[in-house]
C-alpha cells in the first residue's frame, strides 16, 4: 500500500504570491490608470458595460443633496432670525439676503449657512456615486481609492508657506505703492478695525470647524467629480485632457462673484489645483492648499485687520501675480516631494511590474516506495 501524495505547495515571496482578494478588489482599475480615467475604469473593471448616463445620475444626486442641505440650513437660519426679531413687522427679508451676500466673517449664522451648505457636497457626491453604481466610491479621492491622509497632512506646512509668500508679496508691493503715492489716500487700506474678542472667538471657532469641509467639498466637486465625468465622456486623446482642465477651471471661476482681477486670481488657483490633482493622482495636494488658504483668509478677515470683516470680492494685478508666484512654488515643491516619496499618480493595481503568472503546483519530494521482493513462481 503506497502513501498518499503530499498536497501541492506554492512558492512564497516576490511577485509569485497570488493576489489577495479584498472587498472591492474586482473593481480595481488596471495598472497605469490615471486619476481622470478612474470613474470609467473602476466601473468597466466589474465586467459591466459602461453607460454614459451614470455620471449624470451622480451629478443630479449631488446637486439635489447640496440643495437640500442648504435649504435646511437656510430655513433654520430664517426661523431663528425671525424669532429673534422684536416684532414680525420689522423683519425685512432683503436685509437677511444682504447679510448672506455680504458674508461677514464675524456673522456666525451666515457662516454656518454658507460654509455648511457647501460642505454638504461631500456626502452628496459619495451618495451620488453609490446610487449611480460607480463603485468603489473611493476613486473620487485618489488612485489609491481613498484619500491618502498622511500625504495630505504633510503638505499643510508647504501650503502655509505658500500663502505666507503670497501675502508677503502683496503687502510689500502695496506698502511700496502707498509710500510712492505719498501715503495719503491709500493709507486707509492699512487701518485695521479690530473685532471685539467676544465676537471674534465664536467666529474663529466656526471657521476652523467648517472651512476645511467647505474647501474640500469644492475640490471634490470641481477637481473630482467634474474632472472624472468629463474624462469619462471624452475619448482618450491629448486634447481631451486639455479640454477637461479648461472646462473645470472655468466652472470653478464661474462659481465666484468677484471682479475681473478676483476672477483671474481664482482662475490661477483653479489651474494649479487641477494640475496638482492630475500630477499626484489625487485631491490631497489641492485640498491642502485650498483649506489653508481659506482658513487663514477667513480668520484674518474676521479679525478686522483689513479694515472690514466683509468679503469685498475685489482683486488686483498685484494679487494675481502674488498668487501666480506662490502657486507655482507650491506646485514645484509638491512635485519634488511626490517624486522623493515615490508617490504614484496612476493606479497601483496590479503591480506596476506586471503580475507574473502563477506557477504550476510544485509537489513535495517523492520518497521511493520500497517493494519487498517476491519469489518467482
Amino acid at each position: 500500500m503506497t502513501e498518499p501524495l503530499p498536497r501541492p505547495t506554492f512558492p512564497r515571496g516576490g511577485t509569485y504570491d497570488p493576489p489577495r482578494m479584498v472587498r472591492g478588489r474586482d473593481h480595481q482599475p488596471d495598472a497605469g490608470t490615471g486619476y481622470a480615467e478612474l470613474a470609467r475604469a473602476t466601473y468597466t473593471r466589474s465586467g459591466k458595460p459602461w453607460r454614459w448616463w451614470r455620471p449624470l445620475i451622480a451629478l443630479a444626486i449631488t446637486g439635489a443633496g447640496m440643495l437640500l442641505g442648504q435649504t435646511v440650513l437656510l430655513v433654520a437660519f430664517l426661523v431663528i432670525d425671525l424669532a429673534g426679531a422684536s416684532r414680525v413687522e420689522t423683519w425685512d427679508p432683503e436685509v437677511v439676503l444682504d447679510r448672506i451676500v455680504a458674508l461677514d466673517a464675524t456673522d456666525v449664522p451666515v457662516l454656518i449657512v454658507t460654509l455648511g451648505g457647501l460642505a454638504c457636497l461631500i456626502p452628496s457626491i459619495y451618495l451620488g456615486l453609490a446610487v449611480a453604481g460607480m463603485r468603489p466610491i473611493g476613486h473620487i479621492g485618489s488612485v489609491a481609492l481613498r484619500l491618502r491622509w498622511r500625504w495630505m497632512l504633510s503638505l499643510l506646512p508647504v501650503a502655509l508657506a505658500s500663502l505666507v509668500l503670497s501675502l508677503g508679496i502683496t503687502i510689500l508691493v502695496s506698502m511700496v505703492a502707498v509710500a510712492g503715492a505719498g501715503g495719503a489716500p491709500d493709507a486707509e487700506v492699512f487701518t485695521p478695525q479690530w473685532t471685539p474678542v467676544g465676537t471674534l472667538v465664536p467666529a474663529l471657532l466656526v471657521i476652523v470647524l467648517l472651512v476645511p469641509f467647505q474647501a474640500a467639498a469644492e475640490e471634490y466637486l470641481f477637481r473630482g467629480l467634474f474632472v472624472q465625468t468629463l474624462a469619462a465622456w471624452l475619448p482618450a486623446r491629448r486634447w481631451s485632457m486639455a479640454l477637461v482642465v479648461v472646462v473645470t477651471t472655468l466652472l470653478f471661476v464661474a462659481g465666484h462673484v468677484y471682479d475681473v482681477w478676483g476672477l483671474l486670481d481664482v482662475g490661477v488657483f483653479g489651474l494649479a489645483a487641477v494640475w496638482l490633482t492630475l500630477r499626484t493622482g489625487g485631491l490631497e495636494a489641492a485640498i491642502s492648499l485650498h483649506v489653508v488658504n481659506n482658513v487663514v483668509v477667513f480668520s484674518l478677515q474676521a479679525t478686522g485687520i483689513f479694515g472690514s470683516t466683509e468679503g469685498s470680492g475685489e482683486g488686483s494685478l498685484v494679487g494675481v501675480l502674488a498668487t501666480l508666484i506662490s502657486t507655482i512654488a507650491y506646485c514645484w515643491v509638491v512635485a519634488v516631494m511626490a517624486r522623493r516619496a515615490g508617490l504614484r499618480s496612476t493606479s497601483p493595481w496590479p503591480s506596476p511590474r506586471g503580475v507574473a503568472p502563477v506557477p504550476l503546483p510544485m509537489p513535495g519530494v517523492w520518497a521511493p516506495v520500497q517493494v519487498p521482493s517476491q519469489p518467482v513462481r
